[in-house]
């Protein structure tokens, strides 16, 4: 029995013998293997400071590990420690214990081309399987306490130039479990720019459910720019991101994901390609009251913007911020379609503020670019979502001292069924100067602006009332060098459309099916008021006439006989109502254009003269002192009368021609003339006299351009016209 003692005390002590032997010299061995072998065994060259190996405690450790790139002068794992406890004991009954794994300083450098990875080479060694064991083995696994300290991990993608750096890196896992209970994992890093990541998780691995909460806070976006450079035309994106969320899922159905918390951005600003700054967003948040995929419920508790400016340029090819949008890719057009979900989206957000908004729109389309910053933007808002009506409130300053708001009401999902109301009042009218100066060549430079517009939609169609009301517009000297959409002498038609206020006030009433591809709103205001200006160019006489009550439309002109030189009743009436128009807009130039055929007038006063010559001759007197039965007689007596044919012939000796050719030869040319410009200065004076002493005209409001000859050649005109138009001094005068 002592010798079995012996024996086996022997047996014992030699094991313990070998074990420390093996503890002693096996970690040499062992690390001068690794480093020989490493390619073999893993495809890369691993260096080792130093291995520990305690076979009683089941402790191993590892000082200095760094595994190289391919190139063997990069480094791509390291760390300072790693160490390993296992309870040796457990091994007996076919559980691998692990009570913790500690590792210090670990740092890995990921460098990315593409689809291909510094450890491509890696994962893509190839698998010896000839004596793989296929069987389910029996060993049980628990890992207790894993904990990672002072790590780094630096990513970098070489194509795109883009690359994240988090420092500081900290990961703590109480207990790993294989089966059964929940695994708890804490995570913590830096970001080298500032800011960090914390979070933590618990994950069953047989139900594949998990709950992860995360702490991110002032996450740098500036690495992001390579990325949104692949879909958009842009130069610098930058923002700090932070976001607490509580997230609820399953891993084996991406879709059953449940998200709680919020999400906050700062100093987020974009530039495009030309490095024009197209938005700066002071602060944005946005509050998840419950995401649930599965159940398509999206419910938030607010948005928020506070203090942003939008840069909103109109080009001739788009606008800026379309522009930003890189077309897509030949390669994604045939991209198979995903099966959508049938069931209804619950969408909802509880409150909305945004505040502090100012957009600075221009147009770069018009020949002289129109510049309109729009200024403290606030859009509230509460309670919106898919179903039910939904109320938007904004409001904003304009240049000049201008104020707007606007209130909707209406289904987001549906604009069948809506109203809108808008309220703006002292816009400045001179900065929109670049539009007027578009299309009728004069610049505005004066005048305020107040609109209300009341609009309601019913089944798509529209009924809106919108009243305009403005105040001491202006507009300067037409550019003759610009070819105008729109011909009306501008400054004229505005002066005559103002009330005795200075004020102009006109509605437009808006009609149409809001969803058809030819209704434009735009238009049909535009067109509206222009149809307005036109209508005072076409008829600025009788458009002040019924301003002012007349009953009666004004004619175009006032019309004489050849060779009537005082005023008849009608004309008087005519010119009283003239008188009547340019007295109440004392600016205006009352204009009258002569049309005169001469030759017409000629052969009426040869005519006049051949017929008291022949009167005189068939009653053989000479005095030309008539009584009233005389003229009446002398009126009498046609062209055609043939008795006054043969007069003529008798004294011209032609044979051939018509009888006002034969009486033209009778008188001289310049006696005639003379005689037919007499009439037109009696007829002149008598127009303007009337205007001036009767009806109280100031002169310089009266112009009479004369002389103007439209002979018919031959073909005989009844009257002497006086066209009559409106202007201004300077101004191109609108014909009635």
């Amino acid at each position: 029995m002592k010798k079995t003692l012996i024996i086996i005390g022997a047996i014992v002590g030699l094991f313990l013998l070998l074990l420390t032997l093996a503890s002693i010299f096996g970690p040499s061995i062992a690390k001068k293997y690794i480093e020989k072998h490493s390619r073999e065994l893993v495809g890369r060259q691993v260096w080792i400071s130093k291995l520990h190996l305690n076979l009683f405690t089941g402790s191993v450790g590892v000082d200095g590990f760094r595994m190289m790139e391919k190139n063997d002068n990069d480094i791509f794992v390291s760390f300072d420690t790693l160490e390993v406890n296992v309870k040796i004991r457990n091994l007996l009954a076919k559980e691998l214990y692990i009570r913790n794994i500690s590792v210090v300083s670990p740092k890995i450098v990921i460098l990315q081309k593409g689809s291909n990875f510094n450890f491509s080479d890696l994962l893509n060694r190839p698998k010896d399987t000839t004596n793989a064991d296929t069987s389910k083995s029996s060993f049980s696994f628990k890992i207790n306490n894993i904990v990672l300290r002072h790590g780094g991990v630096y990513y970098k993608d070489q194509l795109l130039n883009s690359s994240w750096d988090m420092t500081n890196l900290s990961l703590k896992i109480p207990s790993l479990y294989f089966s059964g209970e929940k695994t708890d994992v804490g995570l913590e890093f830096a970001f080298a720019s500032g800011g960090y990541f914390k979070s933590r998780s618990d994950y069953n691995i047989e139900t594949g459910r998990y709950n992860l909460n995360i702490d991110l806070k002032d996450l740098d976006c500036a690495g992001a720019l390579p990325y949104i450079q692949q879909y958009a035309k842009v130069s610098s994106f930058a923002g700090l991101l932070s976001a607490k969320l509580a997230i609820n899922g399953d891993v084996n159905h991406v879709l059953d994901l449940m998200i709680k918390g919020s999400a906050t951005a700062k100093k987020v600003s974009l530039s495009d390609q030309g490095n024009a700054k197209v938005a700066d967003i002071g602060n944005v948040s946005l509050t998840f009251r419950d995401i649930n995929f599965k159940e398509n419920r999206f419910l938030f508790d607010s948005f928020r913007i506070n203090g942003a400016t939008i840069n909103f340029e109109m080009l001739k090819t788009g606008n800026n911020l379309s522009q930003l949008v890189k077309p897509a890719s030949s390669t994604n057009k045939n991209t198979p379609s995903t099966k959508r979900d049938e069931r209804p989206i619950r969408f909802e957000i509880k409150e909305v503020a945004l505040s502090g908004i100012n957009l600075n729109f221009s147009d770069k389309t018009l020949r002289r670019h129109f510049i309109y910053p729009i200024t403290n933007i606030s859009i509230r808002s509460n309670n919106v979502g898919l179903n039910g009506i939904n109320n938007v409130r904004l409001s904003a300053s304009l240049p000049g001292g201008g104020k707007t708001s606007l209130e909707w009401n209406g289904h987001l999902n549906s604009m069948a069924n809506q109203n809108l109301s808008v309220d703006v009042k002292n816009l400045s009218l001179k900065y929109f100067s670049p539009y007027v100066e578009q299309y009728t060549a004069y610049p505005l430079t004066k005048g305020v602006l107040s609109l209300s517009s009341i609009n309601h939609v019913k089944s798509f169609m529209l009924d809106a009332k919108n009243k305009f009301e403005a105040f001491k517009v202006e507009a300067g000297k037409k550019d003759k060098g610009l070819k105008p959409k729109v011909k009306v002498p501008l400054r004229t038609a505005l002066y005559i459309v103002k009330d005795k206020d200075d004020k102009i006030k006109f509605d437009v009433p808006v009609k149409g099916l809001i969803n058809s591809p030819e209704f434009s709103y735009r238009k049909i205001v535009f067109k509206t008021i222009i149809n307005l200006l036109v209508k005072v160019a076409v008829a600025p006489v009788n458009f002040i006439g019924k301003q002012l009550g007349l009953t009666s439309d004004i004619p175009k002109e006032i019309s004489f006989d050849l060779v009537q030189t005082d005023l008849n009743t009608q004309q008087n009436a005519v010119l009283g109502d003239l008188a009547a128009i340019v007295n109440s807009k004392p600016e205006l130039v009352l204009s009258f254009t002569q049309q005169v055929d001469t030759q017409a007038v000629m052969q009426q006063i040869a005519f006049a003269k051949t017929r008291i010559a022949y009167y005189l001759k068939m009653n053989n007197i000479k005095d030309t002192s008539f009584t009233i039965e005389q003229k009446e007689a002398i009126a009498k007596i046609g062209i055609n009368d043939p008795m006054l044919g043969n007069f003529i012939d008798n004294l011209t000796q032609i044979s051939s021609g018509t009888m006002a050719e034969k009486m033209l030869t009778l008188y001289s040319r310049q006696e005639l003339g003379y005689a037919a410009e007499k009439i037109f200065n009696t007829q002149v004076r008598s127009i303007i006299g009337y205007l001036t002493t009767v009806q109280n005209v100031p002169a310089r409001n009266i112009k009479v351009i004369t002389s103007k000859d439209v002979g018919k050649g031959g073909k005989e005109s009844k009257n002497t016209l006086y066209l009559i138009s409106l202007g201004l001094e300077g101004e191109d005068f609108i014909e009635n």
